[in-house]
């Protein structure tokens, strides 16, 4: 009997050619809506402008440890983490869950659904609850942050 040994890759990447991308089909309906800030004169002499996009925006970290840690979370426990990182106020670890609105916009019947993905989210240290406080909790900024990180917590900067 002859065994044929066939040795592939636990891996096999596409090749990709940025040079011969098509245009993301998506680009032709974005819109992005920016403020504009003057920030003194560059040394030329002209006005310094800064952009800052006015629709606020949460940043998910990537780290190989997060994505594998966010992997066991259930669908329900994803689609709360979705909303939550868009409620979550800029520069704020914390934030008040309104349940009712929650419910609502998902079609959701039932409290229980609301209070077991809130429980998940709770138990794999994605948000804490505060103690004390009705359905309000506090944000894992490790995990996911509206703002900067850097400015919030400058006594955590390791360099």
């Amino acid at each position: 009997m002859r065994y044929i040994c066939i040795i592939m890759q636990k891996y096999i990447k596409t090749v990709i050619d940025e040079e011969n991308l098509p245009i993301n089909p998506f680009v032709s309906f974005l819109s992005i809506a920016v403020n504009e800030v003057k920030q003194g004169l560059k040394h030329n002499g002209e006005d310094n402008k800064v952009l800052f996009e006015e629709k606020g925006y949460c940043k998910l970290f990537t780290d190989p440890k997060i994505r594998q840690h966010l992997s066991r979370l259930t669908g329900n426990a994803w689609q709360m983490l979705g909303w939550i990182m868009s409620e979550v106020k800029p520069s704020k670890d914390y934030l008040w869950v309104n349940k009712v609105r929650y419910m609502e916009e998902h079609k959701i019947k039932s409290i229980k659904t609301v209070n077991k993905a809130l429980y998940e989210l709770d138990n794999q240290r994605v948000i804490d609850a505060i103690a004390g406080m009705k359905d309000v909790y506090f944000i894992n900024p490790a995990i996911f942050f509206n703002g900067s990180r850097i400015n919030k917590y400058p006594d955590n900067i390791e360099q």
